[in-house]
């Protein structure tokens, strides 16, 4: 009787055993629920992909609240000051030889805007609401939607903090009904075990989301594949269909981080027009960093092939020495090549870039560039001066101001 009952426990622990082996055949189910697996996992590997290569916080900081200052060739100096919070842009140029000089400033706030050009406008300040300023040929001349002026840097701030990304990725997937499960997917060519979050997403969707034109028409699917135990992405696969401008299109996009992706060091994107299940074009980007406490050294190539694909092959190389500070970017393009070196430091609250020479095709120009980004710089932005309105410029210095943004922008008006 009790070898039986031995036996019988046995049996059962060896069933139960093969039952978890097989996942007691059910799916798996996750530890969250969908939504807050993938916003964990876009927290936790943004944060981990800043920590590689040169600290960009000031940058980042300083397009949501700063100063970013230029001073090049001897020839234009620069400064412009961000508040992405309050809807405030200013910048102060001086552009021209020494004592020659065109002064320009510029300044934007709470949706009023004031221009001072000496040379053309003399000393008084010139100004209006932008609701006023919404036909002014000045917008067309710079593509850009008058409201939105000065808030060009929101969406590049936001990557740098990640609250605010969560934050903003929470509110763009509000209302979405996100897949959740334990599965195998292809990452690099390989397969492994991955928490797989898709979704879909409609016209109207992504037209809220991007902003697309009303000659697209798409809609797309999303699966993000994230390493069970890190969180990290290892990668995101979005296939995009319909039509633009009455063509129909169907375009996959994998962007690659690796299985591992902390140490990968090695990222894609593909870009692929397909037809059905042939690629009948592709683009590659491809970005390879090494980073270690005495240097950082970065390899970026981009490859393509098929109809409609311009670029065939870009390829630049940088490299960062932490010890010294120098720096070189060795850029190809299609054999067009240019080398351009210098010194980059950074730390928290600064990031500073000095450019001495840029060689191309064989010959050298000295720049004698500087451009630095601060961030949270505190009581510096300007107040909107008093001003005259705009509508009181005459014809000729319409023509005149548009003539000078037109050269600064490098555009060339033709009437």
């Amino acid at each position: 009787m009790e070898m039986k009952r031995i036996l019988a426990l046995v049996l059962a622990a060896v069933l139960c055993f093969g039952l978890l082996l097989t996942g007691c055949g059910k799916e798996k189910t996750l530890d969250k629920e969908p939504l807050r697996q993938l916003l964990d996992s876009v927290e936790k590997t943004s944060a981990m992909m800043e920590r590689i290569g040169p600290d960009f916080s000031a940058v980042l900081g300083a397009m949501e609240k700063g100063r970013i200052s230029v001073d090049a060739f001897g020839y234009l100096e620069s400064v412009t000051y961000i508040d992405q919070a309050a809807g405030g842009f200013a910048n102060y140029m001086k552009l021209g030889p020494e004592g020659q000089q065109w002064q320009l400033s510029l300044i934007k706030k709470d949706q009023e805007l004031a221009l001072m050009f000496p040379s053309l406008l003399g000393d008084r300040a010139y100004g209006a609401k932008l609701e006023d300023l919404k036909d002014v040929p000045v917008w067309g001349l710079m593509g850009i939607d008058p409201q939105s002026y000065g808030q060009g840097g929101g969406m590049l701030g936001a990557l740098g903090a990640l609250s605010k990304l969560r934050k903003d990725l929470a509110g763009a997937l509000d209302g979405l009904q996100l897949n959740g499960k334990m599965d195998k997917a292809r990452v690099a060519g390989e397969e492994v075990e991955a928490i797989v979050v898709s979704f879909q997403l409609d016209v109207a969707q992504l037209r809220a989301m991007l902003g697309l034109p009303e000659t697209m028409e798409l809609a797309a699917g999303v699966a993000v594949n994230i390493h069970p135990e890190t969180e990290h992405i290892m990668s995101i696969d979005c296939r995009l269909r319909g039509t633009v401008n009455g063509n129909p299109g169907d375009i996959g996009l994998i962007l690659t981080l690796g299985k591992d992706t902390a140490a990968s060091g090695k990222y894609t994107l593909d870009i692929q027009s397909l037809d059905g299940s042939q690629v009948v074009a592709f683009m590659k980007v491809q970005l390879n960093v090494e980073d270690s406490d005495a240097k950082t050294t970065a390899y970026l190539t981009i490859t393509g092939d098929g109809e409609g694909i311009e670029i065939q092959k870009y390829r630049a190389a940088f490299e960062h020495d932490k010890q010294t500070q120098r720096f070189t970017l060795d850029v190809d393009n299609e054999g067009q090549t240019s080398v351009m070196d210098g010194m980059l430091r950074y730390k928290e609250d600064i990031f500073q870039l000095y450019i001495a020479t840029l060689r191309k095709d064989g010959e050298e120009r000295v720049l004698d560039a500087t451009v630095s980004f601060e961030a949270g710089v505190e009581g510096e932005f300007p107040q909107i001066p008093e001003y005259t309105h705009m509508s009181q410029l005459t014809e000729e210095q319409w023509k005149g101001l548009v003539m000078v943004l037109a050269l600064v922008m490098g555009k060339y008006p033709t009437n």
